[in-house]
């Protein structure tokens, strides 16, 4: 058995915004991106897919808003998984692993993640384990002050030679906090060794404990959201293509 893990790390120049045939296909690698915003008016219907457990956390946020992106969160997550498996979101039951990711038992494979940032959540579906995270690309963020902590030399300088450094910044940043999802493990004190810029890396089997090789896809969406989904491989060293939706009203669709 190797001693280590390819990890490919890759920009995605196209984006496909959605085959309608293929948006509950659980071998296709289907993101899905809400505004939170424009949930708002059917808040009272997703409140209503909560299980009585979601219900009664939703009330312990303090803020407004903090209470508004729970409930849109967990109930479109809901609504999502009952269409792929054919049930009543009401009758779905979440688990949590040791590392806090939670996940659903079904008959077929189905994995999810999701990532927020500002009023914006993503949520991504497939047959394979997968991380997912966006960021919205903040061009007056001190990311400086964190660099040390997070990227090794390279990276710190891929950073400081590219013309959008910003950019370069939440690429490198949303690359590990995918791969470190996907493997669904607590990795956070190696955050700084999982590879991150352009290329073909080789990660020691013993970070990710996984014996897989991933590939990490990165891409700037809606502007300026910036996504990356790692997944592994398994005989894919590339990946060209992902079917992204985006729904204002996702309870109609």
């Amino acid at each position: 058995m190797r001693d280590f893990d390819k990890i490919v790390c890759q920009s995605i120049d196209v984006i496909g915004w959605g085959d309608a045939n293929q948006i509950f296909n659980k071998s296709c690698l289907n993101i899905f991106l809400i505004d939170i915003d424009h949930q708002l008016s059917h808040l009272d219907d997703l409140f209503s897919l909560l299980s009585e457990d979601e219900k009664e956390a939703s009330k312990k946020y303090r803020l407004i808003r903090d209470r508004q992106k729970f409930i849109v969160s967990k109930a479109i997550r809901r609504n999502i998984l009952s269409k792929y498996l054919e049930l009543d979101p009401q009758t779905l039951s979440f688990f949590i692993n040791d590392f806090k990711k939670p996940y659903i038992i079904s008959e077929e494979a189905l994995y999810f993640s999701v990532s927020y940032s500002g009023q914006y959540i993503a949520m991504a579906f497939h047959s394979k384990e997968i991380g997912l995270d966006i960021e919205i690309v903040n061009n007056t963020f001190d990311y400086e002050t964190i660099q040390e902590k997070v990227f090794n030399n390279e990276e710190r300088l891929s950073i400081k030679e590219a013309a959008l450094k910003t950019k370069q910044f939440y690429t490198l940043w949303t690359r590990k906090e995918a791969l470190i999802k996907a493997t669904a493990q607590g990795i956070d004190d190696f955050f700084i060794d999982i590879p991150s810029l352009t290329g073909i890396h080789y990660l020691p089997k013993s970070i990710l404990h996984k014996n897989l090789d991933y590939v990490i896809g990165t891409s700037l969406i809606s502007g300026n959201i910036l996504l990356s989904i790692a997944f592994p491989s398994i005989g894919i060293d590339t990946l060209n293509k992902i079917n992204l939706y985006s729904w204002s009203n996702i309870l109609t669709n």
